[in-house]
């Protein structure tokens, strides 16, 4: 990024839950255009670190600064309308509306488009993520895959320049992660979306990510491309095992 002021950047974040340190000191930054891998253990602190960028959580100490604004412990709709949004590891559709109406919802109220603009946008993301025909579907009859087209469909209605992506390939098979791929690249690249995304298949953030983060025990503990992450002897210990190497070369 070389002088560039980055899209986002974390400066010594930490969080505390009573004795549990989540997150210790944390600094990172993502430039615009960038796709950087989130890594590490279960319970290495990555669901705590999206909860304290989107607002979800404030943390006990350091600043996150978006777009160069000090945006710390303002509320989770605000942060969302100054361009940041996410999925969940687990989809969470409004079970009750249809797919076309899952994504109007923020479409209207993050953007704050009036009804028909909001929709116009809505039928042209769900054709974006390959839910064009399915717009009056109920939520029920959509298969996994699907599932988190929608979730990336409506984090994408609100206009993001930053996407959290909580493990969106998640249970999918080798077919409809690939497709999923595709979808990441084209947003990267065509809408020129930065993203965080949080993933365990190192074969999939090797092939698309520009930088990896690794955090254990709520501490970054790497930073770097792709191949000096996984060679690095901390990172080997903590996370990814002698084997790794050799599936991923």
């Amino acid at each position: 990024m070389s002088g560039e002021v980055p899209l986002l950047r974390l400066l010594d974040v930490s969080k505390r839950f009573g004795g549990v340190l989540a997150l210790r000191d944390v600094s990172m930054d993502v430039g615009e255009g960038e796709l950087v891998a989130l890594i590490g253990p279960n319970g290495a602190g990555k669901s705590t670190l999206f909860k304290v960028i989107c607002g979800v959580i404030k943390p006990d100490s350091g600043r996150i600064y978006f777009m160069g604004r000090d945006i710390t412990g303002l509320p989770p709709e605000r942060i969302c309308r100054m361009g940041i949004a996410r999925t969940h590891q687990v989809p969470r559709p409004f079970v009750g509306m249809s797919v076309l109406e899952n994504v109007l919802v923020p479409a209207s109220h993050a953007r704050g488009l009036d009804m028909r603009r909001a929709e116009d946008l809505a039928r042209d993301i769900l054709r974006a993520v390959g839910l064009g025909g399915k717009a009056d579907a109920s939520i029920g009859s959509l298969t996994l895959y699907e599932r988190r087209m929608l979730e990336i469909a409506r984090a994408l209605a609100a206009d993001p320049r930053l996407l959290l992506l909580d493990e969106p390939f998640a249970g999918l098979n080798p077919e409809e992660a690939e497709e999923a791929l595709e979808l990441v690249r084209k947003l990267k690249v065509e809408r020129r979306i930065s993203i965080i995304w949080v993933e365990h298949v190192m074969g999939l953030l090797r092939r698309t990510a520009d930088r990896v983060v690794v955090l254990n025990q709520g501490e970054k503990i790497a930073d770097g491309t792709f191949r000096e992450v996984v060679h690095s002897a901390q990172v080997i210990t903590a996370y990814l095992g002698e084997k790794i190497l050799d599936d991923i070369g």
